[in-house]
């Protein structure tokens, strides 16, 4: 995450902290805070310039709440159209909330999916958390910028704003198509590293050798697993002399 955001996403958060400040107890804003520099950090300014202070506040609020039990390999999503009566903020699109274990192919894939759906995706917000949860997945301790802790794990905290859609069943549609690809996402990303190991397990392999066709091969090898390279599968041969 962006510690140090530049000037006009700066002045923006202090704006949002300062509207949260009035609106929460102390403690509650104490727990709040950093999550809120967090989640507008690597946002541009100025695709938030037309935004109401308020709905700001409100968005980072409604998935700081969203977040609050999470377990690992059980990713959440909620589509819905905030209105301030029910949810104390409106936006005039509708709103995508996704909390899941942080991963490559995250947000390509979740855009894709939008745009297979026919929506425009008007914004992406995309923090990485470090947060501490008990056993059942309740939210201990949340760790911003230059915080962490053994115990920490890390997490895609996503929000997705898309062309409104009022009718239920394209909400419905929408969410449980969006978990199907998280689900795969994960598959993909299991096989992904299991396939990098495999790779890294032949570099090592032939690490000390000197033989100059070795070597080049080895720096090639070096050079796909550095994300050079999408890998889909491999094959393993026995070398019977």
């Amino acid at each position: 995450m962006n510690s140090n955001p530049d000037r006009p996403v700066a002045e923006l958060i202090e704006a949002v902290l300062t509207h949260a400040r009035a609106k929460l107890p102390p403690e509650e804003f104490a727990r709040v805070e950093p999550f809120v520099v967090a989640y507008y950090a690597q946002v541009d300014a100025e695709d938030l310039l037309d935004r109401d202070v308020a709905d700001l506040y409100g968005a980072a609020l409604s998935h700081w709440q969203f977040l609050q039990r999470f377990q690992s390999g059980k990713p959440k999503i909620r589509v819905y159209n905030p209105r301030a009566d029910e949810h104390g903020w409106q936006s005039s699109h509708t709103i995508v909330e996704i909390v899941n274990d942080d991963m490559p192919f995250l947000v390509d894939s979740v855009g894709m999916e939008v745009n297979r759906h026919g929506l425009a995706l008007h914004l992406i917000i995309h923090p990485v958390i470090r947060a501490r949860r008990d056993t059942s997945g309740q939210l201990l301790e949340f760790f911003g910028n230059g915080e962490t802790a053994p115990e920490a794990t890390f997490q895609s905290v996503i929000h997705v704003e898309v062309g409104r859609q009022t009718k239920p069943e394209k909400l419905e549609a929408l969410q449980q198509d969006l978990l199907r690809i998280l689900s795969d996402v994960r598959s993909v990303v299991d096989d992904w590293r299991a396939m990098t190991n495999a790779m890294n397990a032949t570099i090592a392999g032939v690490a000390h050798s000197q033989l100059h066709g070795v070597v080049e091969a080895r720096h090639f090898l070096e050079w796909l697993v550095d994300n050079h390279f999408t890998f889909l599968g491999y094959r393993e041969y026995d070398l019977i002399q």
